[in-house]
């Protein structure tokens, strides 16, 4: 495995990671708009992500250089993550599901850079990691979107 692949991979484990940070900081606010289940799925399949990238990352002797780029790049969407949401803000449904959207649909071009990756190289590991990633990130995307539709509904 490149360093590119490896650095890629960091990326995505960084929202994972980041992922579950944001999850559980607004807890109270996710489980108002998706409810107990979906925060607990999401928070689960979450930590699958990580142990299934770190287990290739540890196969393939990159771990340390994911781990790296991870923590960087997890800093980075943090930053982020505190410039949108203020610290009122955890509380709010409509706050935490907007930020959700635009951390979804990131999350989601990263794991395309990382498809490419799979197709070229043929290795069928990164294709299943893939197609896990992507869909954990588009089933999030699309429970925040109908979250942010009803939240809509129900201010107007």
């Amino acid at each position: 495995m490149n360093e590119y692949t490896a650095k890629k991979l960091g990326e995505v484990l960084a929202f994972a990671e980041v992922g579950i940070d944001t999850l559980q900081k607004g807890e109270v606010a996710i489980k108002e708009s998706l409810g107990e289940e979906k925060f607990e799925e999401f928070v689960a399949d979450n930590k699958d992500q990580i142990e299934a990238i770190k287990e290739i990352a540890e196969g393939n002797e990159v771990l340390e250089a994911v781990e790296k780029k991870a923590e960087a790049t997890g800093e980075k969407l943090r930053k982020m993550r505190e410039i949108y949401i203020k610290e009122d803000d955890w509380n709010d449904s409509a706050e935490l599901m907007e930020w959700h959207g635009f951390f979804e649909g990131a999350a989601l071009v990263h794991w395309s850079l990382i498809e490419g990756v799979g197709e070229k190289t043929e290795n069928a590991k990164i294709i299943s990691l893939v197609e896990d990633g992507k869909d954990l990130h588009s089933i999030f995307l699309g429970e925040v979107e109908n979250a942010l539709k009803e939240i809509g509904k129900n201010k107007s």
